[in-house]
């Protein structure tokens, strides 16, 4: 044995995936508990247990084990705390990105990477020109094919249907934006969701 996968268990029902490479150690007493993020705190704060749930010779087999069971959970499952996988982060990660790195663009007075507001509205400008220019992308479609794009794509979204998940409310049953708002007007996370069609 080379890797092994190991699950944090938290007392309070929360758990946290992840790999170590093996260092001639017992794993559930070599010391490593994970590199968490997102969700530090919680090792500090709860009571936790680690289980041993496979073991491989490679790296590449212990990565992909690891990429299996976090990816069937870590988007749907409120209680797992990994927040990313293989590059794809969590809704939850995601969104607290966003938020810290428009915090720093803002008080910065910088947009994207060191361009400042002005600098990004004139690039967009400039970019919509040379596109009018150009017909390309909506501005080389016929005002039908526009139309006809439009269409299309409220109809995908008006035929999907949405429940609210939320344990302490009923289900409801919607359209996405219809969902948001009932949601919204209720003070509910809007992750409580799940599609149905």
């Amino acid at each position: 044995m080379n890797f092994y996968t190991y699950t944090i268990r938290f007392v309070d029902g929360y758990y946290y995936h992840g790999y170590s490479k093996y260092k001639g150690n017992d794993p559930l007493t070599d010391g490593y508990y994970g590199s968490p993020v997102t969700h530090k705190e919680k090792w500090s704060s709860t009571m936790y247990w680690k289980e041993v749930t496979g073991t491989y010779e490679t790296l590449e087999q212990v990565t992909l084990a690891e990429q299996e069971v976090i990816r069937s959970v870590f988007r749907e499952d409120p209680l797992c705390l990994n927040a990313a996988c293989n590059g794809l982060f969590s809704r939850e990660a995601a969104v607290l990105g966003g938020k810290i790195a428009g915090a720093k663009a803002a008080a910065s007075g910088q947009l994207v990477g060191s361009r400042t507001r002005e600098s990004c509205q004139l690039g967009g400008q400039k970019g919509s020109a040379t596109l009018m220019e150009k017909k390309l992308g909506l501005f080389g479609m016929s005002p039908e094919k526009t139309l006809a794009v439009k269409v299309k794509g409220a109809e995908a979204q008006h035929n999907q249907r949405w429940i609210n998940t939320h344990p302490d409310f009923d289900p409801y049953i919607s359209t996405p934006c219809g969902l948001s708002s009932w949601q919204k007007a209720r003070g509910i996370d809007t992750k409580f969701r799940e599609k149905l069609q």
